[in-house]
């Protein structure tokens, strides 16, 4: 796929979500302790999951394993997915709007 077309299908995504969010009457904000996004783990584990593709193929340049080689479109993909992961991890989450109750017993049920 070419690249440019991917970017753009990646910004109309994100275009689309934003527009949905604020449709539903939400808003888009990074959470408080963005500056500290290094230090969570899910971090660390997004980065180890994007180096994934390229450590397996290390390893079997090396002869430590067998098989076949990682494509490169599907690293790419495991990149993409890990970033993708990563900024919706620092997006600020909307509460759970209050729910209509639709009998009198306040939710115990029958």
């Amino acid at each position: 796929m070419n690249l440019l077309l991917l970017v753009a299908l990646i910004v109309a995504f994100v275009v689309a979500a934003a527009l949905g969010v604020r449709a539903i009457g939400g808003n888009i904000t990074l959470v408080e302790d963005w500056k500290k996004a290094w230090r969570w783990y899910s971090t660390y584990g997004l980065i180890l999951l994007a180096a994934m593709p390229d450590i397996f193929n290390a390893l079997l340049a090396g002869d430590y394993l067998a098989g076949t080689p990682v494509s490169e479109e599907f690293s790419w993909w495991i990149r993409i997915g890990a970033g993708a992961t990563f900024l919706l991890r620092s997006l600020n989450q909307l509460k759970r709007p209050d729910l209509p109750k639709f009998d009198s017993t306040d939710g115990a049920g029958a």
